[in-house]
């Protein structure tokens, strides 16, 4: 949220949230378990199927969907997503999700 004030310190649009926390775990999950798998429904035209993707394309992607937005909030006064604090908030947990890491309780 910090970074999404920082680079609109002007804005009335409140800001308020807990995406970038979140933003924050996902960030963590992807540097503690980069192998893992995330089950999801994926849904390409009429193909629907649940199947398992990698979570560093999965979590990948929607990153840079976040990271590619990042400045569409701006020209919204009335309200809408702060995707800086998306990116801020994923990048805090990718950077220190090591620093909170106890080897004993991680299996595999």
């Amino acid at each position: 949220m910090l970074a999404q004030i920082a680079v609109s310190p002007t804005s009335t649009v409140p800001n308020l949230g807990a995406s970038g926390a979140i933003a924050a775990v996902m960030g963590a999950f992807l540097v503690t378990y980069p192998r893992d798998e995330i089950r999801a429904l994926l849904i390409i035209l009429f193909y629907v199927r649940v199947t398992f993707i990698p979570a560093v394309v999965l979590i990948g992607f929607w990153f840079l969907i976040q990271l590619f937005n990042v400045g569409s909030v701006a020209a919204v006064q009335t309200g809408g997503v702060a995707y800086l604090a998306h990116v801020a908030g994923f990048v805090f947990g990718a950077a220190t999700a090591r620093l909170f890491r106890d080897s004993r309780r991680l299996v595999g």
